[in-house]
């Protein structure tokens, strides 16, 4: 942290500065206290342990029988850390297994009042002290490596149906995505931020990892619906070759190597050259799939991008 000048302060104190970077990682501001602690000619200074805000925010949704629209107004306030989500509307008892369905699609949310015939109510509560952002979006990953393995099984002839298993995977993936975000959003608050262990740069770092892999996961799950089962080798091929790209993208992240994410993004040109390559001479209709994996080498960059940014910014 380097060298800090003591300061006299009245007649019996001295004052010594704190770095800035660590105040607010502590998520402390004026006025808060520290914890001293003197051993012989060492002097400690710790945070004194944030507790998480469990006030109660609530939030009135009114549905108005357009079930795509109420499915976005529940993310809204999920990731927007509403503990208490009201569904408003006549008779809405009769969508209940609609909104069971939808439920589905978040961490820690339940239905907690369906008593009422125009009324049904939500909770969505998360003890951040069992929530670590960088294990969630590892798992994310992995679920998403192994839906390549899922439609190169496919492109290759050996499973002639993965849409399900796709889905499963990929709706998981989402469910994780929802929660790191509400997480993220939630570490706003410098107590929060705290018993994450996140400084400010780390939120908006996390967000844009989640962000990328969730638009990976989307591209892998819609290959073999515009693609033939058991393809020409070349396709094979090109989409190796794309997920090498994601998976050197993730590794550099994970590990920090900045030296790897540069090569992925030197390497962007090289892999479109391989799918035009690979694509040459091959029937029209393969089109779609080019720009799907196109696409994927597309965020893979972007992936790398976000560790060399948090490098720069920190």
């Amino acid at each position: 942290m380097g060298y800090r000048k003591i300061i006299a302060f009245g007649d019996t104190s001295y004052v010594v500065s704190l770095p800035k970077d660590w105040v607010e990682k502590n998520g402390l501001k004026k006025g808060d206290v520290v914890n001293v602690i003197v051993d012989e000619n060492v002097l400690k200074i710790s945070s004194i342990e944030h507790k998480q805000d469990n006030s109660q925010s609530e939030i009135n949704i009114n549905f108005d029988g357009n079930l795509k629209r109420l499915n976005s107004q529940i993310l809204y306030a999920y990731i927007n850390n509403y503990n208490v989500i009201n569904l408003n509307g006549k008779d809405i008892y009769k969508i209940l297994k609609d909104i069971r369905e939808i439920t589905k699609n978040f961490m820690y949310l339940d239905i907690i009042d369906q008593t009422s015939n125009n009324r049904v109510v939500l909770n969505s509560s998360v003890n951040l002290y069992d929530v670590s952002v960088h294990d969630t979006i590892r798992r994310m990953d992995r679920i998403l490596v192994s839906m390549s393995e899922d439609v190169k099984n496919y492109l290759s002839g050996k499973e002639q149906d993965v849409s399900l298993s796709l889905d499963n995977k990929e709706e998981n993936i989402n469910k994780l995505c929802h929660l790191v975000f509400k997480t993220l959003k939630g570490g706003f608050n410098p107590s929060h931020r705290s018993i994450l262990k996140l400084d400010l740069h780390d939120l908006f770092y996390y967000w844009e990892l989640a962000l990328f892999v969730e638009k990976v996961a989307d591209q892998v799950k819609r290959i073999p619906r515009f693609t033939d089962f058991n393809v020409p080798n070349q396709l094979v091929m090109a989409f190796d070759a794309v997920m090498t790209q994601y998976q050197d993208a993730m590794k550099s992240n994970f590990v920090k190597d900045y030296e790897l994410a540069v090569s992925v993004i030197a390497k962007k040109k090289q892999v479109y050259e391989k799918i035009e390559s690979c694509l040459e001479g091959l029937d029209p209709k393969h089109i779609v799939y080019k720009e799907r994996i196109r696409v994927i080498n597309d965020y893979s960059g972007n992936l790398a991008k976000a560790l060399l940014r948090l490098k720069v910014e920190k």
